[in-house]
């Protein structure tokens, strides 16, 4: 069974047109600002100081936590509805077989301060509001969320994978979303050292973003004429036991696992040489964990393969990589300039969850 990725939604700091703000993070344009309703202490002048990140301006303002995140998927969905063509679409034989598949921030860990909080909380907190709002017939048991950050859009891949070869649905909508830009979370990444700042270069930028990525098998797509953007390869997850709040030091083990997983389903031949879009941050744990990994993976990885990081351009969008990442790869090899015919989307959090997506050009069926 091939899957393969028709439509992509977006919502980011560089606009809410997918190829427009794809086309902005490809040239390295970003909009920074300073977030001065989160003053932080400098851990070095011990003075409060605005901290920087990427807001998506006139569109979360007011809104607060799990709403700020609503708003951000409900964005994605509706920006997918427009590329896609589906904002007509009501029929409930339709919408009856799409699912909906949320990748969302961690609910463990201490970011959020929620005692006893689970994926069923998650699920509760997000998909019952989003129905409503979106008014469609959708159902709600064909709806999952996926409380594991930047690796939420990998795990929800299989689960999509398994969804479409069992003819539970027709068609995937995978939603990443996340924003780090509320005080709880601000407060938790200062305690924590892990922003940048004026007197600390190794840190991140927070930011907030949702991506949407229509999923469905390639005999459904060209059964109803669908433009093709990309063929999902492999996908593979894994678990890194030495995560950053562990008293041990992360040799990239779980990242080269879920990586070696996902091309083993290729059954390419020669190493990986394509795109490779990674969620370097600015943090000293990310880049050893992806050097680490990359020497395990020289079977599967050529060494040369050309990193990209959409940090660079949206600071760290947590939850929402994955799905930015898979729509960003879509739309770079529907329109030629992945610079090869495959992508590698990775991925791994601060708790240890890590994942890996190869895709290549699409190639009808014969």
């Amino acid at each position: 069974m091939e899957l393969v990725i028709t439509g992509t939604g977006l919502v980011s700091s560089l606009g809410r047109d997918p190829l427009l703000a794809v086309t902005a993070i490809r040239a390295g344009l970003s909009r920074p600002a300073e977030l001065v309703d989160y003053p932080v202490l400098d851990s070095e002048t011990q003075e409060l100081i605005a901290p920087t990140g990427h807001p998506v301006r006139a569109f979360t303002e007011g809104f607060h936590l799990s709403a700020r995140w609503l708003r951000l998927a409900i964005g994605a969905f509706e920006s997918l509805l427009r590329q896609t063509g589906f904002e007509e679409e009501t029929s409930a034989e339709f919408w009856g077989k799409t699912a909906i598949l949320l990748a969302t921030p961690h609910v463990k860990g201490d970011r959020l301060q929620m005692q006893n909080a689970d994926e069923k909380m998650m699920f509760d907190t997000m998909i019952p509001p989003m129905l409503a709002y979106l008014d469609l017939p959708l159902r709600k048991s064909r709806c999952a969320t996926f409380p594991m950050s930047n690796s939420g859009a990998a795990h929800a891949l299989v689960q999509a994978t398994g969804l479409l070869d069992a003819q539970m649905a027709d068609r995937v909508i995978l939603i990443g979303v996340d924003s780090y830009l509320d005080g709880l979370s601000i407060e938790w990444l200062a305690t924590h050292d892990r922003l940048k700042t004026p007197s600390r270069a190794v840190g991140f930028e927070p930011g907030e973003a949702a991506a949407a990525v229509l999923i469905e098998t390639a005999e459904q797509a060209e059964r109803r004429s669908a433009p093709i953007m990309a063929q999902i390869a492999g996908v593979g997850t894994a678990e890194e036991a030495m995560h950053i709040y562990q008293d041990a030091v992360n040799r990239g083990i779980g990242l080269s696992e879920a990586v070696a997983a996902a091309y083993q389903q290729t059954q390419w031949e020669e190493p990986f040489s394509g795109l490779l879009i990674n969620d370097l941050n600015g943090e000293e744990w990310r880049a050893k964990e992806l050097g680490s990994a990359l020497l395990r993976l020289t079977d599967e990885v050529d060494p040369d393969a050309p990193l990209f990081v959409p940090a660079e351009s949206l600071g760290d969008t947590g939850a929402a990589y994955g799905a930015i990442a898979l729509a960003y790869a879509a739309l770079a090899l529907a329109n030629g300039f992945a610079g090869s015919d495959h992508v590698c989307v990775i991925s791994s959090t601060d708790l240890g969850d890590t994942g890996a997506i190869f895709l290549s050009m699409y190639e009808p069926i014969s």
